[in-house]
Formats: C-alpha cells, sequence, structure tokens
C-alpha cells in the first residue's frame, strides 16, 4: 500500500459497505486517517445510502453538504444497521427497550416523537379526568446513541402543560423545526377550538387559537378540519387562510373524519376516514395573502370501508440533495410518488383473517403541467386544459403494490404508521388474548414476500413484540432512527430500538 496515493485508496474505500470501512481504520495508522475523510462519508452516504432509500435523514432539508465527518459516519452507520435489521427480521428477532416512564393512573392517549431530535424526545398526551402534554427526553448514554447500548433508563421529563378543565381532542407537532409555534392542540371545552403553542426551556405558552382539529402545522400554516368537508389552510402570522371544500353530495350526512393533511406537489392531499381528496396548490400559499373559500377537490377516491390508513411521501431512490428539488421538481414527473398504507376491514365478519394490511402508490403525473408553467407558456394553454390529465399530478386511482394479512380482534389503537423508505408499524390483536407489535418492510426490503402473480406482493409482517396484559393505547414510529413509541391504558411508556 506504500506505493498507492491516497487518492486511489479513497476511491477504493467508496465501495466498501459502511462496516468495512469501519474495519479497515484498525490496520494501520494512514488507512485510519483516509477512512475519516469527510468527502469519503458523503459520498458513502450517497451512493450507499440516500441513493438506495436506506433510512438516513432529509437530505433537501438538511443537505448533506452541512454535515460534518463525525455526523456523517454516524448517521451512515444507524442507517446500514436499519438496513440490515428490517431484512433480517424474524419472528425470533428481538428488539431493545431504551427506555421506560410511568405515569399512575393516566391514560396515555397519545404519544409522539418531537422532530429534530434524532428520536430522543417525544411527547405524550394522558390524564384521567383532565389531559395534560408532556415532552420527555431520553437520557443518552456517554457514548453518544442510546439505540446501540440497549439501555432501558427512565426518560426525564422536560415539560408539562395541561390547565385546569383541560380536554385534547387532536394534537399535531411542527415538521419544521426552528419555527415559533411547536404544537397545535385541539380542546373540547365549549366548542372544537385550535391553539397553538410554543415550547420553551422550561414552559408552554399559547399564541393564537383557530377553529376545527388542527391537522397539520408546517412552520407558519396551520391547517384545520371538521369530521364531514371542510378543511382551512391559514397562515396564523399573516391571518392569509383558504377554505376547501368537498362537494355536498360527497360530504352527505355521514362523519368523514379527516385522519391527515400533506402539502404535496403543487397539491395539497386531505385524507379522511371513507375517501382522499386532492386539491389545487392555494395560491396563497404561493404568492398572494388574499383569502379563499370554496376551493373544490381535483380529483378524489374512497377505499371503501377502512379501520386506518396513513399516507408517506415516498424518498425511496432519492438521487439528489443539495440542488435539485429547489424548484418542486424540474421536469415532468420528477417528484416523489405518494405511499398510502390502509388497514382495511373484510366483508367477512367471522373471519379471524378479515383485516388486510394494503400498500397503495400515486404515481407522478408526466403529464400534468403547474399553474406557473401554463401561464409563462400561452401559446400551448389551450392544449393543457384539453386534457384533464394536465391538472392533476399524480395518477388516478391508486396502484396496489403490496399486502399483508392482520388478525381481526379486539385492539386499543387501530393505528397504522408507514415510514417514507417504505417500513410500516402496527398493532394488531393476537389470537385470544394479548397483542403484538408488528413490523412490516414493504419498500426498503420486500423480506419475505412471495409474488401474487398480478404484481402485488404478498409482505408477512413480521412480530416485533408482545404485549401480554392487551393495554396498548398509542403509538409512533421513527423510521430513520429505529425506534417505537408505545403508550398503554396504566400510564406506561416504553421506547423501544429497532
Amino acid at each position: 500500500l506504500d506505493v498507492v496515493n491516497d487518492d486511489v485508496l479513497l476511491h477504493v474505500f467508496r465501495f466498501l459497505h459502511v462496516p468495512d470501512v469501519v474495519a479497515i481504520r484498525q490496520t494501520c495508522k494512514r488507512l485510519s486517517v483516509l477512512s475519516r475523510v469527510r468527502l469519503l462519508w458523503q459520498t458513502i452516504v450517497q451512493e450507499q445510502i440516500v441513493s438506495r432509500g436506506l433510512p438516513f435523514i432529509n437530505t433537501i432539508a438538511r443537505p448533506l453538504s452541512k454535515m460534518r465527518q463525525p455526523e456523517l459516519e454516524a448517521r451512515a452507520r444507524r442507517a446500514y444497521r436499519l438496513s440490515l435489521a428490517w431484512s433480517t427480521l424474524s419472528s425470533t428477532s428481538s428488539t431493545s427497550s431504551l427506555s421506560q416512564s410511568y405515569s399512575p393512573s393516566s391514560n396515555v392517549f397519545d404519544i409522539r416523537f418531537l422532530p429534530g431530535h434524532d428520536g430522543r424526545r417525544f411527547m405524550t398526551v394522558s390524564g384521567g379526568i383532565w389531559f395534560h402534554v408532556s415532552i420527555w427526553e431520553i437520557n443518552s448514554g456517554e457514548g453518544g446513541d442510546s439505540s446501540e447500548s440497549g439501555g432501558g433508563q427512565a426518560a426525564r421529563k422536560l415539560v408539562e402543560w395541561g390547565p385546569k378543565g383541560l380536554v385534547i381532542s387532536a394534537l399535531v407537532l411542527n415538521d419544521v423545526e426552528g419555527t415559533e409555534a411547536t404544537m397545535a392542540v385541539s380542546t373540547n371545552r365549549d366548542e372544537c377550538v385550535s391553539f397553538l403553542l410554543c415550547l420553551q426551556s422550561s414552559e408552554i405558552s399559547c399564541l393564537r387559537a383557530a377553529s376545527h382539529q388542527p391537522m397539520l402545522l408546517h412552520g407558519d400554516l396551520l391547517v384545520t378540519s371538521n369530521d364531514f368537508s371542510t378543511t382551512v389552510i391559514w397562515n396564523w402570522k399573516t391571518g392569509a387562510h383558504v377554505t376547501l371544500q368537498q362537494p355536498a353530495d360527497d360530504a352527505g350526512l355521514w362523519h368523514d373524519r379527516c385522519v391527515q393533511v400533506l402539502l404535496t406537489h403543487q397539491s395539497v392531499l386531505v385524507v379522511r376516514a371513507r375517501s382522499i381528496h386532492l386539491f389545487p396548490l392555494p395560491s396563497f400559499l404561493v404568492a398572494s395573502p388574499a383569502p379563499i373559500s370554496g376551493v373544490e377537490p381535483i380529483i378524489s377516491h374512497s377505499f371503501g370501508w377502512i379501520n386506518s390508513i396513513h399516507v408517506q411521501v415516498s424518498v425511496c431512490g432519492e438521487q439528489s440533495s443539495d440542488d435539485e428539488h429547489e424548484s418542486g421538481g424540474g421536469r415532468k414527473g420528477d417528484w416523489p410518488a405518494l405511499t398510502i398504507l390502509c388497514r382495511e376491514e373484510g366483508a367477512d365478519f367471522w373471519s379471524a383473517q378479515a383485516h388486510q394490511i394494503q400498500m397503495y402508490v400515486l404515481e407522478p403525473n408526466p403529464a400534468f403541467v403547474s399553474e406557473s408553467t401554463s401561464t409563462d407558456s400561452s401559446t400551448s394553454s389551450t392544449s393543457h386544459t384539453e386534457s384533464p390529465a394536465a391538472n392533476i399530478p399524480y395518477l388516478f386511482p391508486p396502484l396496489l403494490t403490496a399486502r399483508a394479512s392482520s388478525k381481526k380482534g379486539y385492539s386499543r389503537c387501530s393505528q397504522v404508521i408507514l415510514g417514507q423508505r417504505g417500513t410500516a408499524v402496527w398493532i394488531q390483536p393476537r389470537e385470544r388474548s394479548g397483542m403484538g407489535l408488528v413490523g412490516m418492510a414493504g419498500g426498503m426490503t420486500m423480506g419475505d414476500g412471495d409474488g401474487m402473480g398480478d404484481d402485488v406482493a404478498q409482505v408477512k409482517g413480521r412480530p416485533l413484540w408482545t404485549n401480554g396484559k392487551n393495554d396498548w393505547t398509542s403509538v409512533d414510529y421513527d423510521e430513520v432512527n429505529g425506534r417505537i413509541a408505545l403508550g398503554t391504558s396504566g400510564g406506561r411508556v416504553v421506547v423501544m430500538g429497532i
């Protein structure tokens, strides 16, 4: 190796797997120094982690060029370990308990990981007659990431908020770091009102109130909705707002509870219990601050009778992190697909296998032409309006790509959680007693799935943990950090590492 220069060795190192690069530094001082070159780890992350769709943080919000070598290496090693854990997961695989916390006589109604804290901080909504919101932090060991140690230490409560008489009906966290509003909470005192809360080092303060239940908090944008047909997007600082309205014949007299709202490519996806609706991107989000009302959906779809649903913007196979996507996808069809996970009810009420976990994909529409593009190209505006598909950024109806079986039975928590890389977790009833936490690897790796002959993969869910007390009430999943948080009706909170 003495006759080989450093550039050649670094070029060779980029083709080694992550554990091999770490191991080679044990051979000699020169290789140890070369294995810590920042550019080497940026290349490894881009070529072996990000481009393959392995669990990694959003490189658009946080470019690789802004990360230092220790962070690049630590995140690459974690992503590689998680990919191996998912690909080799079996019914005998074990998970490590990172922390356990207790709130005696309190039911944990909701639990969420806080964005931007690498799975170390989480929030709980718990209480008996009255509710309170608590922020917890998992104490990391001296080595840094506690997920490597499989500790089991208690989490430390940072702050708690719960005015007397508080009853919480919904809560969302801000998915943009460094913004003033940390979360939005809706209460049911006199009527459903959403409060914006700001989390400081030792207190939570109320910023502003809005009507309906909060569904999304994205920077300065708050999205609220009712249980029928109305969704409101507003900038809580400027007061500009837009009302998204389903047609009256779609809403009817039936409850169609809003489950999720996503700001997608040049559009807004409203996910309800019985249907999904794609709306055009409100103009005030782009330029004009004037209020808008009565915006109707471009297209809608119904999955029928479903138990729960979760939609994610897929990042599998992401190719670039620094310069692309600045304009929201320059080429036609060059934006991420939407992945939808549904727990569907079966028509046979007596069947033990009545639940089906099904994964759908909304692919980008290559014929879509944005409003700005059609405005600039006045000569071709006539041809755009003649093609209805040119107004829809995604191809409808959603395409069924994978399915898994889930047993039917009593469960306090019917939620399914889908990660951006195609892995998912849910709680399913066991036969006769107890409940099991199940994980599915659908996009990152198909695991032991079998081809169905109709281009739909049959994916087998793998049990991760069993709860004999049958008291799980809430669950959250941090795919990037490989952590799962579980709350129980007895006030117990467990955070596990995959």
